[in-house]
């Protein structure tokens, strides 16, 4: 949250059908049909989430003991609130927070947000993305890098932050040359070959089609055995 500077997490989500399910399963609904049980209605999916401070994990019992090692950020902090859908006294539903404690029993600061990782590391859909990914494409160094996203953000990145971020980008980087070097050599191949990349909403690649010179010659040779293998799948 970033005007509280607070990390706050989902920790559990129960879903509608989970809800439903536990209702049919209570001794006083048993036996009556489900239009007179209080069944959550599908549309308010999920049915409720419970949000933690990202200070409120318990700690996971090992049966060799603590690993001293690994510094653990849980505090037991108590902060805590349920999401829940809930039928009015009006008929209508709609989501009412319960169970709310909105305390912490450690600091909360600024400083502290901007350090948490999910803060501190720059995400995917990041606006900073093109340009980092200019900078890998030049081979510009780590630091570089580092820079860049020091001083156009509030990501207070690590250089192990960025190592990591780099090594992600070069691999996706190298899959992308990779495909748009067989897309050159297909449509090279013959001018008949037709190629197309079909993006998604979010301007992602989402779909490529390939269409040889053989294939195109076939469609106009016999047209109707393709329709009908498509329609009726008789090559499957």
């Amino acid at each position: 949250m970033e005007a509280t500077r607070q990390k706050i997490v989902v920790k559990e989500v129960i879903n509608v059908a989970r809800r439903n399910a536990d209702l049919r399963r209570q001794v006083r609904y048993q036996g009556l049909p489900d239009s007179e049980l209080p069944l959550v209605p599908a549309e308010m999916e999920p049915y409720q989430r419970k949000f933690i401070c990202t200070h409120g994990w318990s700690e996971r019992d090992r049966s060799t003991g603590k690993r001293t090692s690994h510094k653990l950020s849980t505090t037991d902090c108590p902060f805590q609130m349920l999401a829940q859908a809930t039928k009015r006294s009006d008929g209508q539903w709609s989501v009412v927070m319960k169970r709310e404690v909105y305390a912490h029993n450690h600091c909360v600061s600024e400083d502290i947000y901007r350090s948490y990782p999910g803060i501190r590391q720059v995400p995917a859909d990041s606006p900073l993305m093109p340009g980092i990914e200019l900078l890998v494409e030049s081979e510009a160094g780590t630091t570089s890098v580092y820079n860049y996203i020091r001083e156009n953000s509030k990501h207070r990145v690590s250089m192990d932050d960025v190592h990591n971020l780099l090594r992600r980008l070069r691999v996706e980087l190298s899959d992308n040359d990779a495909v748009a070097e067989m897309i050159m050599d297909f449509n090279r191949e013959s001018s008949a070959n037709v190629s197309s990349v079909h993006e998604s909403a979010r301007g992602d690649t989402g779909v490529l089609s390939f269409t040889s010179e053989h294939m195109r010659a076939m469609l106009d040779n016999f047209p109707e055995v393709i329709q009908m293998d498509c329609t009726h799948k008789t090559n499957q």
